[in-house]
């Protein structure tokens, strides 16, 4: 499916369980002035380091973590976040086989359901904020978006305070290509033709493979 978008995109992502939503204008023809080159990603140097760890996330984070975990079957990741209000009222999933998702309690990480973890260094944390803050379309103006129908995440960023909790995360999902964050706060940027790609390579870079997409 492909989306058309004039100008800046800001993608606000959905809370867990919800399928990321996309500004668009609608499902249309492709306007005249529309160039599939245009949607490329381009790297400009628009934000020093300084700029951008002061943008949140980054600027509450004490430590970023690089994450990867199980789907169950078919469905989306069980991404469980406790509070005082839910933790009584929690259901589990029927027929669960294996252990999937994201899972805190009371801002504590619950390790033992993900597969792989990367606490990135000030490099990698450089590298990745380069991507996704200096990475954006060749030219802006009308710009396509294409999405998957689906959405199964399998990897995530993770971002801890200095009281060792979690505040906030950023689930992507390679395969549908679509991201989520339970904030809203967070996005990936523009979404220029090679950013997941671009996103998923950094994946493999630092180690993290399950979720990824292999060449």
């Amino acid at each position: 499916m492909l989306l058309l978008s004039v100008g800046y995109i800001i993608q606000p992502p959905t809370a867990s369980k919800q399928k990321p939503k996309q500004s668009s204008l609608s499902e249309l023809d492709e306007p005249d002035n529309w160039k599939p080159e245009n949607d490329d990603c381009l790297h400009c140097n628009r934000y020093t380091l300084t700029k951008r760890l002061s943008m949140y996330p980054f600027n509450k984070a004490a430590k970023v973590l690089a994450v990867s975990y199980h789907d169950a079957w078919d469905k989306e990741a069980d991404i469980t976040y406790d509070t005082p209000d839910t933790a009584t009222n929690k259901a589990e999933p029927e027929n669960e086989i294996v252990d999937h998702g994201i899972r805190i309690d009371n801002g504590v990480l619950d390790t033992s359901h993900l597969v792989e973890i990367k606490k990135l260094n000030a490099a990698q944390i450089d590298r990745l904020t380069d991507l996704l803050y200096n990475t954006g379309y060749k030219k802006e103006g009308v710009n396509q978006i294409e999405e998957g129908m689906c959405f199964k995440p399998r990897n995530a960023f993770i971002f801890i305070n200095e009281q060792g909790k979690v505040y906030d995360y950023l689930q992507i999902c390679f395969e549908c290509m679509q991201y989520s964050s339970p904030s809203e706060m967070i996005n990936i940027g523009d979404v220029c033709n090679q950013k997941y790609e671009l996103l998923n390579n950094y994946f493999i870079s630092i180690g993290i493979k399950t979720g990824t997409i292999a060449k």
